[in-house]
């Protein structure tokens, strides 16, 4: 009996939950028309630049996001002091529990994403990439995101 009142409030909260039509779908500045919502990895570029710097990808898989550059690109962005030139990048990924908070604006014709996230030694960090002019990806890029987000092992333990 005891089981069955601490189940209780779950099943109340279960029932009583519900959604934000219109606003779970828009993202303001963002006029998608057919994004594809099976993608799980995308091209993009890290450290700006114009058109045709998409030289990184982005995947989820094993549970982790990972972002991986092109090492020419990664030279360059080290000639132009972007890049700390005796930093070591670790291009290992992260899981959904190291995330702080995401977020991203529109900075035409770049659509910004940034993240911020504990790393492997728990130091707060900061990492942005865009898109340019690629609305369909970015509204597939955000749905990928967000269901990698609720596959955390860890999340489903705090439940």
């Amino acid at each position: 009996m005891k089981r069955i009142l601490l189940l209780l409030p779950l099943l109340m909260a279960t029932a009583q939950a519900g959604n934000l039509g219109a606003a779970d779908e828009v993202m303001s500045g963002v006029n998608a028309k057919k994004p594809d919502y099976s993608q799980t990895s995308f091209t993009f570029s890290v450290g700006g630049g114009g058109w045709g710097t998409d030289k990184s990808i982005g995947s989820f898989s094993e549970g982790k996001f990972r972002i991986v550059t092109d090492p020419e690109w990664v030279e360059r962005l080290r000639k132009k002091g972007r890049i700390d030139a005796d930093a070591e990048l670790d291009e290992s990924g992260i899981t959904p529990s190291q995330v702080i908070s995401f977020d991203y604006h529109i900075q035409t014709p770049n659509i910004i994403y940034s993240l911020l996230y504990r790393d492997s030694e728990g130091m707060i960090q900061l990492a942005t990439w865009n898109f340019i002019w690629a609305e369909d990806k970015v509204k597939a890029f955000k749905k990928a995101f967000l269901n990698w987000m609720s596959t955390d092992p860890a999340d489903q333990r705090r439940k």
